[in-house]
């Protein structure tokens, strides 16, 4: 049986993301728990599990960081790039809840715990709330697994999805939908699937890459040109930073598959601008909504 590692402990918005990978993307795989998403990408990347699958972009807070770093060292010293690719995606409507334990009120709260990015997904919640004290969790079911158990958490709140209070016994939701307001009017994470076989080209493809530049006058513009001069459209640039002020890596996403001759000309011609401090991440097919 193939095994596919989620973001653990069960009930995360990982966990979901792999059943509805395992639903949609016709994936037969037996699902297992890491504590992060480095834990995740280091247990493929040695062979442990077949699969993974880690948040790469949220609609209200941005891009991931820790999932786009592992692939730093690969553009920084020359470390062999992981053994894994990227080889779908799936997106989820993220249903934060403040969930307590059973007889805790609002003006009991003294403190929430949740994973990072949930905290600032709901942050303009929490302010309106007054609720100051924020502790992160590796994960938002890990946050309900907390409160349920006390452990000095009694008096906490938990932003965790339904699938928690399922899971750990003494919870209630106190309210749902507590994601800051978007202007889409919902709150959607965007996972990677990964894996060490390839997909094929399905006509509906999108490439990610990281890269990395001189630092000298231009060179962004000439290391992104190829894309445009080649016809391809760029859904995604982002800057990560490398440890040093004033200079980063870029994390591109463009519209195409690998095998494809335009793809393949606007890459050799990164690789040559970049002096190849560039990896591609995979070629995958796009979720239904990109």
């Amino acid at each position: 049986m193939v095994k596919m590692m989620a973001l653990g402990p069960p009930a995360t918005n990982g966990h979901q993301a792999a059943l509805d990978a395992k639903r949609s993307l016709g994936y037969d795989c037996e699902i297992e728990f890491g504590d992060n998403h480095r834990k995740i990408m280091q247990s493929l990347d040695d062979g442990i599990t077949d699969m993974g699958i880690v948040a790469i972009e949220n609609s209200t807070n941005g891009y991931v960081r820790e999932v786009i770093e592992y692939w730093l060292p690969c553009i920084m010293n020359g470390k062999t790039p992981p053994s894994f690719f990227v080889i779908g995606e799936v997106e989820i409507a993220v249903n934060h809840c403040l969930i307590t334990r059973n007889g805790i009120e609002h003006r009991m709260i003294e403190g929430v715990i949740s994973h990072p990015q949930a905290l600032g997904q709901c942050g303009k919640f929490l302010d309106s709330h007054n609720i100051t004290i924020k502790v992160p969790s590796n994960s938002t079911a890990s946050a309900a697994q907390l409160v349920a158990e006390d452990n000095g958490y009694a008096r906490y709140a938990a932003i965790a999805s339904p699938l928690a209070v399922e899971l750990y016994g003494g919870l209630r939701i106190l309210q749902e939908n507590i994601s800051d307001p978007s202007p889409y009017g919902v709150n959607v994470t965007r996972f990677y699937v990964l894996g060490n076989e390839r997909p094929e080209r399905t006509g509906k493809d999108g490439t990610a890459l990281l890269l990395k530049m001189p630092n000298t006058s231009g060179t962004l513009y000439k290391a992104i040109g190829p894309i445009s001069i080649n016809d391809i459209n760029m859904s995604s640039l982002h800057s990560v930073p490398v440890g040093k002020i004033g200079e980063y890596a870029f994390y591109v996403e463009m519209e195409g598959h690998e095998s494809e001759r335009r793809v393949q000309a606007a890459l050799a011609s990164i690789a040559n601008i970049t002096s190849d401090h560039y990896v591609v991440l995979g070629s995958f097919p796009r979720a239904a909504g990109n």
